[in-house]
């Protein structure tokens, strides 16, 4: 009995991971700003300013910053992280449509604000 418990619950895992995922597609657009806050603000600072890491020494809001990257650029680097530096990669965690919507909605955002 007990196997077969532990193997409904093997079965069920990835439905109630999926389900909690928040990626269904009534869910609407992915919000990128609350995404940023989620998962890059901890490092990043929620402004976008590097306050809070003093590791981290560029500003997303500045103009200079805002040129030097494309948003495939940034994308990748959202992706693939940067290890070297202590960026965790999140290509397995956010789709690329979260990826874009963090990319476009917020830290573009960012540069506009910078202004």
């Amino acid at each position: 009995m007990a196997n077969r418990s532990a193997a409904l619950v093997i079965l069920a895992l990835p439905v109630l991971l999926a389900a909690c995922s928040g990626s269904s597609p009534s869910a609407g657009p992915p919000d990128g700003p609350a995404l940023f806050k989620k998962h890059c603000a901890v490092c990043h600072g929620a402004d976008g300013k590097d306050k809070v890491n003093p590791s981290v020494k560029f500003d997303m809001t500045s103009p200079e910053w805002q040129k030097s990257l494309t948003d495939e650029q940034i994308t990748k680097t959202i992706k693939q992280g940067l290890p070297a530096k202590g960026m965790p990669p999140f290509g397995t965690m956010l789709t690329d449509d979260r990826v874009n919507a963090i990319v476009k909605d917020a830290v573009r955002k960012f540069g506009k604000e910078g202004k």
